[in-house]
């Protein structure tokens, strides 16, 4: 059976060959390798025209303006005419047997999608991303995912094309998506799945590059991410009322909610302007920004706090307290949580 792996790029340059190299090495041959360029403006172009001299199976696609990556994932989607589809970001690679084993798997139970674990490259040493290995069927599917209890998504999936068609029918386009953009795809995805399996092979290798400019997480990086988990939480609550879904999963949703705008959130501390925190937050779509008050009006704050504590921020929670409650100030409203 065919694979098709979908590879989005965008300024991709500095890891891209080796991530080409992990997938026209793959040891199940029967793939194609569909690259979708979001209008990069460095050499990234030319390394896809070298590879194509190297591989026929690789299928480029150019998008003509930069669309962000939900786009552009939609995009690759749309050219992909396997009967399985899978993926590798442009930093990032795969196992050498990873199409191999998944499809095994797939075909072996039947499944709609298999999961496996993934390998953080942190530079200095790898990490594990382990979950155990389930079967998981029906409704319980969505909401394991939404729980975190079957959290892998894009990296270390293999989907059904059935699957895939089916989204590409339900999911809303154009969407200037670039931080967490599967979060929805995958609510949606699962909300289609009936058959889910994991494995705990690790077939992806996630490169968490600390000199990239989200790992530095500048100002420009904290306002985008903003924008979009507001966007994606919007988008979700309104994806589960319109399939008359929202009550069965309303547990879900709020959790969802709370990890995601807590995580936008968290990155406030990279930001010493008070009055460009603010000034983000009311320029925002009313919509969003609606979200996010009712976020903060609902006594979530512990959650950001706990954050602070798992990643060590305690040099910098008066400074993030400090900011949340000018946020609060400004736009009206009263510091809701502090112990």
């Amino acid at each position: 059976m065919k694979i098709s792996i979908i590879v989005p790029v965008y300024n991709g340059e500095e890891f891209f060959e080796e991530c080409l190299d992990s997938l026209i090495n793959q040891t199940h041959k029967d793939i194609e390798i569909v690259i979708v360029n979001d209008a990069s403006t460095d050499n990234t172009k030319q390394i896809i025209k070298k590879y194509m001299g190297k591989d026929s199976r690789i299928v480029y696609v150019e998008n003509k303006e930069n669309m962000n990556l939900y786009e552009t994932l939609c995009v690759g989607y749309e050219n992909a005419t396997g009967d399985y589809v899978t993926f590798c970001d442009a930093d990032d690679y795969l196992s050498l047997n990873a199409c191999e084993v998944l499809l095994a798997k797939a075909i072996e139970t039947n499944a709609d999608i298999v999961n496996s674990n993934m390998i953080q490259n942190l530079e200095a040493f790898n990490s594990i991303y382990n979950f155990r290995a389930m079967e998981i069927k029906g409704k319980e599917a969505l909401r394991k995912w939404m729980n975190h209890e079957s959290r892998t998504a894009k990296p270390g999936s293999l989907i059904s094309m059935a699957i895939i068609h089916k989204f590409l029918e339900i999911t809303p386009r154009n969407l200037k998506i670039a931080h967490a953009e599967d979060l929805l795809m995958f609510i949606q995805i699962h909300f289609l799945v009936q058959h889910k399996i994991h494995i705990e092979a690790e077939t992806y290798a996630y490169r968490k590059n600390v000199n990239s400019v989200s790992a530095k997480a500048a100002v420009s990086t904290c306002i985008n991410r903003f924008h979009d988990y507001g966007m994606i939480v919007l988008y979700t609550k309104s994806f589960l009322e319109e399939n008359n879904i929202y009550n069965d999963y309303k547990k879900e949703y709020e959790f969802t909610r709370n990890n995601h705008l807590g995580g936008a959130l968290t990155s406030l501390y990279n930001i010493s302007d008070t009055t460009t925190v603010v000034d983000t937050i009311q320029k925002l779509p009313s919509n969003i920004q609606k979200v996010y008050l009712e976020f903060l009006c609902n006594g979530q704050l512990v959650i950001i706090k706990n954050k602070w504590y798992n990643f060590g921020l305690m040099t910098n929670k008066q400074k993030i307290r400090h900011i949340i409650k000018y946020i609060l100030r400004k736009l009206g409203l009263k510091f809701i949580y502090e112990k």
